[in-house]
């Protein structure tokens, strides 16, 4: 088999449908071609040189439409996932020992006290550095 490379390109959220069924046709249809080569497979006399060319073309075939339906199989799982997650509000509030808590995260009571000691060094800190640059 040659070889291959992964590529990255980002559709439109209202094109994604678009790529995938353009990409389940080419499996689809290289399927199809497969099938009527399989068909063309001589029955009679098996032991020829020729069917031992048609099965492994066949084979190597199949190994390229096994990557595109692969590659078709991550998309629908990452277009699933995204789909599914919450949507992202205006400002990410970050980790906070109350968030955690609601979300149902076990948090101890000695975790939640240094937390919010933590968050409330950070923010001082966060001040100062604004002070200073101001």
């Amino acid at each position: 088999m040659s070889e291959r490379v992964n590529i990255s390109y980002s559709v439109e959220l209202d094109e994604l449908n678009f790529e995938v069924q353009r990409l389940i046709l080419k499996g689809l249809h290289e399927v199809q071609e497969l099938i009527k080569e399989c068909n063309e497979i001589d029955q009679e006399d098996v032991l020829i040189f020729k069917n031992c060319e048609s099965i492994d073309n066949v084979r190597r075939r199949m190994a390229k439409v096994d990557l595109v339906l692969s590659d078709v199989a991550n998309i629908i799982s990452g277009y699933v996932n995204y789909k599914s997650r919450p949507p992202k509000s205006e400002e990410s509030p970050g980790w906070s020992p109350e968030g955690a808590l609601a979300a149902g995260v076990p948090v101890s009571n000695h975790s939640t006290e240094d937390m919010f000691a933590l968050k409330e060094k950070l923010e001082k800190f966060k001040e100062s550095m604004e002070s200073d640059a101001g």
